[in-house]
């Protein structure tokens, strides 16, 4: 554990300079900037949930081992294209978190060590916790996005151990499960939908890039 990180707010920062990068990642290695012709490391630690809202960069970070709640929202906040200051806004979230976005003005977190949904208030000083699934049937849900009237949450479901494929559980704008619909894949990681309405996840178990449908890479 990074016990002065954690305990004093504090982030490994190496770059502040944006210029020329068109994308952030994180990984458990580091928070990247990259572009088509390579990639500069921005923020030492482990990382995984990662989304953009105006000038700011938020993205989870886990500063201790699984299970645990070393975890943490860090902020980065942008004038144009360089990184001026950083903030913490939200800590004591387990470790195991995965992906995060904002829903209309709150943040959405995912648990995926206790299978649920953190919904966290706009100004950041409220959390609620909300079930999507049964934990008994080790969904290890990791993945959120919202589209349309819809909120859609991924279901990893440990397919390499249980053989089953993974899904995807459709949901109100509550986070009421409305249904659940299996995956052409599994170990799966990831949703996007493209401007066409398009859904793609990352099939991780098979090496694929994949549609409710099919294989598409």
């Amino acid at each position: 554990r990074d016990i002065v990180a954690y305990k004093f707010d504090r982030a490994s920062l190496v770059r502040r300079d944006l210029r020329g990068f068109t994308h952030m990642v994180a990984s458990r290695e580091g928070l990247y900037a990259v572009n088509q012709a390579g990639f500069a490391l921005v923020v030492r630690g482990s990382f995984y949930g990662l989304t953009i809202r105006q000038n700011e960069i938020y993205c989870f970070q886990a500063l201790g081992p699984r299970p645990g709640f070393d975890g943490r929202i860090l902020v980065l906040n942008l004038v144009g294209e360089e990184i001026v200051s950083y903030s913490v806004c939200v800590d004591g979230l387990p470790t195991g978190c995965h992906q995060i976005d904002f829903i209309g003005e709150e943040l959405h977190i995912v648990d995926t060590d206790q299978n649920q949904i953190i919904k966290i208030s706009d100004d950041f000083s409220e959390a609620s916790t909300h079930e999507v699934c049964a934990a008994t049937d080790t969904p290890h849900i990791n993945s959120i996005v919202v589209h349309g009237d819809h909120i859609f949450v991924l279901k990893h479901n440990g397919t390499t151990k249980s053989g089953r494929a993974s899904e995807i559980i459709r949901c109100d704008m509550d986070l009421n499960p409305l249904d659940v619909a299996d995956l052409p894949g599994g170990d799966c990681h990831n949703m996007v939908f493209l401007e066409n309405g398009e859904l793609l996840v990352s099939d991780s178990k098979g090496g694929n890039l994949i549609t409710p449908q099919g294989v598409v890479v």
